[in-house]
């Protein structure tokens, strides 16, 4: 099958010669305005319409876009109560005198060493514009600690995230890294 592109008819041109559409090809014809001929209010006019047009049309997409991800959802609702009722039964099957109403659902609660996103690079900014000069980052790593309220213990976690954060400022030109005594140390750019 030989694709054909889609023709396009302007009105102040004589439309060329139909031809026969071909067995499993579709030819459409757009319309567009001839924009010398309208005057400027209708000019406005076709433009805003072609704006809303545009807009009504992505808004439709998005809403579909969203109630297929609604139906999606509900159908792994589905599954996972499938899921649930058969575990159920098999828990029955094991041991029939069981309650399943007494069996809490786990919850997923953060961490309280756990940052909110951008917290750490907000207390590492304010940090270095109050700091003196350049600063290490095992102290700047204690620094956030107690800026946080996790106290004075520094672990591997707090160092690794924190030296993700300076590497991710140092590579967007935020920040700057100097050695000072042989140590790396770190200071606003």
């Amino acid at each position: 099958m030989r694709y054909s592109p889609p023709r396009i008819a302007w009105p102040s041109r004589p439309a060329p010669p139909a031809r026969p559409p071909v067995k499993g090809t579709r030819h459409y014809v757009a319309l567009a305005p001839n924009w010398r001929l309208l005057s400027p209010l209708a000019r406005r006019y076709a433009s805003e319409t072609m704006a809303a047009d545009l807009v009504i049309t992505g808004l439709i997409r998005r809403r579909r876009e969203m109630a297929h991800d609604l139906l999606q959802a509900m159908a792994r609702i589905d599954d996972l109560s499938r899921d649930l009722d058969a575990l159920d039964h098999t828990l029955r099957l094991f041991d029939p005198g069981i309650s399943l109403d007494q069996i809490p659902t786990l919850q997923s609660r953060p961490r309280p060493d756990w940052a909110l996103r951008g917290e750490v690079v907000r207390i590492v900014f304010a940090i270095l514009r109050d700091a003196p000069g350049p600063m290490p980052t095992r102290d700047l790593v204690a620094a956030v600690n107690r800026e946080r309220g996790l106290g004075d213990e520094i672990t591997f976690l707090h160092v690794k995230r924190v030296r993700k954060c300076l590497d991710r400022q140092r590579v967007r030109g935020a920040l700057k890294a100097v050695t000072v005594d042989g140590g790396q140390c770190w200071q606003i750019a």
